[in-house]
């Protein structure tokens, strides 16, 4: 082989080295994109799911006691303030899920907990859903359009399942029907029927509760509405297992118009304990007027009460003022709230109380309230207590 057919073999293999490498790296590189393109693919589904509105996160914390306290901070000592602010953390809403598949973490700083859970869509709107902690706890749930069963355990102790079948439909001269049988071996039976019976003008609805451990429970209740606006309600209702009739609660209320107001009442009770309240209620002078009388076994109480707001609808204050007097003395109150803007608001809360019997005995709190979107702070009294200083901040991410 002469000079000339060596430098020619030479030139050839210079050639095809980068053509040999050319065809090589491209083989290459689809097989690592592939893994490459799933890992993004699976942070951007997990991103886009981040993303989406609503709080995934509860942070809060607090502080509370004598305003006295504060004056080590103020020295720069901030050991006893800051450690009663250490935040709380909450969550329920940090969840990923790809159409069937959720995997979700849950609980609070004292206890997290990791969920995942798979739920499925069947045919003639059936479903099934099944959960699992990682304490392998575990819940699944088959839903049918007329029947659920709902089953918990725990890891693989299948000795020891909670479950409950519920079926129910509606039976035509009977009513609705609900049967529920559960993993203690209980029955229950429950019939509803709306609209029983009409009499004289009221709407008679019944309801009966069967249980083979407990015994039987009815319910019987009436409505009816007047011309004008008026409406009545009764009921009455054995506790399961009981028959005698002394043991029957009784429920009534009903509300009118009258003399430019309305009337309300109710009144409930067996036997035994009865209480009620009865109140005319009247629109007067820009507020509210109320008169009341109250009835709890044997003791009577009365309360008449105006409200009303204070300072016009241009007030840049939206307050309320309340006075009354019921049968321990005169109460009066006034509760103020003001927006300063820039998410700054501020409230005050003040009320009072004086006795009418021969010891007067006078009573007084009151409060003032300034917060922002994170944090608050309250500074409150109460006659013959020291004052109190209360601070925190809450947010939601």
């Amino acid at each position: 082989e002469g000079p000339r057919q060596r430098r020619r073999r030479a030139a050839l293999r210079r050639v095809r080295r980068p053509r040999a490498m050319a065809i090589r790296s491209p083989a290459r590189r689809p097989r690592r994109a592939g893994p490459r393109l799933a890992v993004f693919a699976g942070l951007g589904a997990a991103i886009c799911h981040y993303s989406r509105p609503g709080p995934a996160y509860n942070v809060k914390g607090n502080w509370e006691g004598d305003p006295a306290r504060l004056r080590g901070a103020l020295k720069g000592d901030f050991a006893e303030v800051v450690d009663g602010l250490r935040p709380t953390i909450k969550t329920s809403g940090v969840k990923f899920s790809n159409k069937d598949v959720t995997l979700a973490l849950d609980g609070s700083d004292d206890r997290f907990r990791l969920v995942a859970g798979y739920s499925k869509k069947l045919d003639n709107g059936a479903a099934v859903d099944f959960s699992m902690d990682n304490d392998k706890v575990w819940s699944a749930t088959f839903t049918g359009r007329d029947s659920k069963l709902d089953i918990t355990g725990a890891g693989d102790d299948f000795e020891n399942l909670n479950w409950e079948a519920t079926q129910s439909g509606a039976v035509d001269g009977v009513g609705d029907v609900t049967l529920r049988v559960n993993s203690d071996r209980e029955v229950n039976v429950t019939i509803a029927r709306d609209g029983l019976a009409k009499i004289a003008g009221a709407n008679v609805d019944a309801r009966v509760e069967a249980s083979r451990s407990r015994g039987i429970r009815g319910r019987v209740a009436a409505q009816r509405k007047f011309k004008g606006g008026g409406e009545a309600q009764y009921s009455m209702e054995n506790p399961i297992g009981n028959y005698d009739f002394a043991a029957t609660k009784h429920r009534a209320s009903g509300r009118m118009p009258f003399a430019d107001g309305r009337l309300e009442a109710w009144a409930e009770g067996d036997a035994e304990s009865q209480q009620g309240r009865a109140a005319y209620v009247r629109h007067a002078a820009g507020g509210e007027a109320t008169a009341s009388m109250t009835y709890r076994n044997g003791d009577v109480g009365y309360n008449v009460s105006f409200g009303r707001p204070l300072g016009g609808k241009a007030s840049p204050v939206d307050a309320k003022g309340l006075v009354g007097l019921d049968e321990d003395g005169i109460w009066a109150g006034v509760v103020a709230n003001k927006d300063f803007g820039h998410g700054w608001r501020g409230a005050l809360d003040v009320a009072g109380r004086a006795s009418l019997r021969e010891q007067a005995e006078r009573q007084a709190r009151g409060s003032v309230k300034v917060a922002n979107k994170l944090g608050w702070a309250e500074l409150s009294q109460t006659t013959g207590q020291d004052p109190k200083l209360r601070m925190g901040y809450e947010f939601n991410a």
